[in-house]
């Protein structure tokens, strides 16, 4: 054994290795699950703020766009009807323009779907009539406000805006420039951060028209769903691109714009390298601890271990803690007495055999004593027949068959329908003895199977014992003492009652107080209860379990019931696994007295 012990130890070293391993592998584990779930929560949380802020933003662009159309229209409908009056020429249409924030570009004068004159105002003539001429060519204009892109100035992807005003005779096209520094200025800049385009519903066109950093032909879709106001998401490898949109209030058109917002993968990785130096600290803190664990317990209970396995091999006691190592010194005391213990166990299991089996002698021995005394009972039974005296040779045969029942039978478990024959001899010896003063009411189907439950040898006869000597002989008049069996689910249980005085408040509390005890001390009234009881209590627990035992019932002047609950049991190798069927257990369970 002793040349096995290193090479355990080192399994046990191993072992705690491991063990601390996995614990600091959990401890990371948990923490990344729980710092990815808070950065999860983070990302969420701002790219929801980037949505909000975003559709925030759209909204106020569209409240300025549409402030500027709005100006556009009424300063264009003023100029058709001056213009219809003949208060004013086209091509001094653009003079009072220059208040509004747009810039004023021309004017087309069509009649029949035939442009008849081209104003324009800031730019050449023919640049003017170009741009003008291709883009009727690719529209026809079947609303009164349509946009394209194109650059009449130095400004890249200007916004050009078209009001069509019907004047009678001729429609005008009035060409403006929408102005504002919040509209889409370069494409090629993917970190900008403001980007709008507007969507013709009717001419079912772009403007601007080139590509974007999103999928246009998506965009376009879920404007067509004919939704107010909402927001997209289009995710690459590197970052995504938020697209915002609204439909604008008295124009048939969508203002929606696209910003790029962090990946989810960007912001982690943006997270992980500002957390790198708490991470480190995490780590170390860690390690830190598992090796505070190891230094202070681990390695104690190692060597406090290998101490034990040292000491424990012989009987002899440790030495003094102080010629101790300081490591397990503490343990020394505690083990010396757990030592003591269990010495003194095994002297006291020595004596109780000898005891067991010096009781079993006597036991033998005693047995010559019955039989003289059956022999003598056949007898005076065989004279009293001889002679006449009818009922001397029953009350003999009872008490003959009780004698040999409490001290002949060797078996500790009887059958019900056994403990009950035992019952009625001793019924028949006390009616003879006090002149039938009592009656005896069986309530219960001797063909049942409950018949067959096993039961405690002599438990019936001390309950019945005390019904009529407490309850019975001082009462005037005639008593009856009733036996109940009945079945639950999980019970067995008989009921034993009778009519006598019964018992008062305090001592009936008194009585069952001291039945519960575990203790043998014979508190009770002797005189006036007996110990009977408990004892019959005890065996029941020692035997069945302490979920079973006795419950006594009593009222004054009314009469006392005892109800006795067991398991049921109808075979003896089913029996509950408790003191009875233990090595020993039955010791000294034999006195009811």
């Amino acid at each position: 054994m002793k040349k096995k012990t290193p090479c355990r130890f080192l399994q046990m070293k191993r072992r705690i290795a491991v063990i601390l391993a996995l614990f600091c592998g959990i401890v990371c584990a948990l923490t990344a699950v729980l710092e990815f779930s808070a950065t999860k929560n983070s990302y969420e949380e701002i790219k929801s703020m980037e949505i909000n802020d975003s559709e925030i933003g759209i909204k106020n662009a569209e409240r300025s766009f549409v402030r500027q159309v709005e100006e556009i229209i009424r300063l264009d409908y003023e100029t058709a009807e001056k213009y219809t009056a003949g208060d004013q020429k086209l091509e001094d249409a653009g003079g009072r323009a220059e208040n509004i924030e747009s810039t004023y570009y021309g004017v087309l004068e069509r009649q029949d779907g035939v442009i008849t004159g081209y104003y324009p105002r800031v730019v050449s003539y023919y640049s003017f009539k170009k741009t003008m001429d291709e883009f009727l060519e690719q529209n026809t204009l079947t609303g009164n406000i349509h946009f394209f892109a194109h650059n009449f100035s130095n400004s890249k992807n200007a916004i050009v805006l078209v009001h069509q005003v019907e004047t009678g005779g001729a429609d005008l096209l009035f060409v403006y420039q929408i102005e504002d520094t919040y509209y889409w200025s370069d494409y090629t800049d993917n970190s900008l951060r403001n980007g709008y385009f507007l969507y013709d519903i009717i001419l079912d066109s772009l403007a601007p028209s080139r590509p974007s950093f999103v999928n246009m032909t998506e965009v376009v879709r879920e404007l067509k769903k004919g939704k107010e106001l909402g927001s997209l998401i289009f995710g690459n490898d590197t970052s995504d691109r938020l697209v915002s949109y609204v439909k604008c209030e008295k124009v048939d058109v969508y203002l929606f714009n696209s910003i790029p917002i962090a990946s989810f993968q960007s912001f982690l990785v943006q997270d992980l390298k500002e957390k790198l130096p708490l991470y480190i600290v995490f780590l170390c803190a860690v390690s830190g601890v598992g090796w505070v664990f190891y230094r202070f317990i681990c390695r104690p209970v190692i060597a406090i271990s290998e101490a034990l396995n040292r000491e424990i091999q012989d009987e002899t006691l440790f030495s003094d803690a102080s010629e101790s190592s300081a490591i397990y010194s503490p343990v020394v005391d505690i083990v010396n007495e757990m030592k003591r213990k269990i010495l003194l166990i095994k002297e006291n299991e020595y004596k109780e055999r000898l005891l067991k089996e010096q009781a079993e002698l006597i036991m033998l021995q005693s047995q010559i004593n019955p039989h003289f005394m059956y022999n003598t009972l056949e007898s005076i039974r065989a004279m009293a027949t001889l002679e006449g005296a009818a009922e001397a040779p029953k009350m003999v045969k009872a008490l003959a068959d009780f004698f040999r029942y409490t001290i002949s039978k060797k078996d500790t478990i009887v059958t019900v329908q056994e403990e009950l024959k035992n019952i009625e001899d001793y019924l028949t010896i006390q009616n003879y003895r006090f002149q039938n003063k009592f009656v005896y009411n069986r309530e219960f189907d001797t063909s049942a199977p409950y018949m067959n439950c096993r039961v405690i040898k002599m438990m019936l006869q001390p309950v019945v014992e005390n019904a009529i000597f407490h309850g019975l002989e001082p009462m005037i008049g005639k008593g009856a003492i009733t036996i109940r069996i009945y079945l639950t689910t999980k019970h067995l249980r008989i009921v034993i009652k009778d009519n006598g005085m019964g018992i008062s408040p305090e001592n009936l509390h008194k009585l069952n107080e001291e039945i519960l005890k575990n203790d043998h001390v014979e508190s009770i009234d002797r005189s006036k209860y007996g110990i009977a009881l408990k004892n019959v209590n005890q065996r029941i627990r020692l035997y069945f379990g302490r979920e079973y035992g006795i419950s006594i019932y009593s009222k004054e002047k009314i009469g006392t019931e005892v109800i006795i609950s067991l398991p049921i049991v109808d075979d003896m190798d089913v029996l509950p696994n408790t003191a009875f069927n233990r090595e020993g257990a039955h010791r000294g369970l034999s006195d009811d007295r």
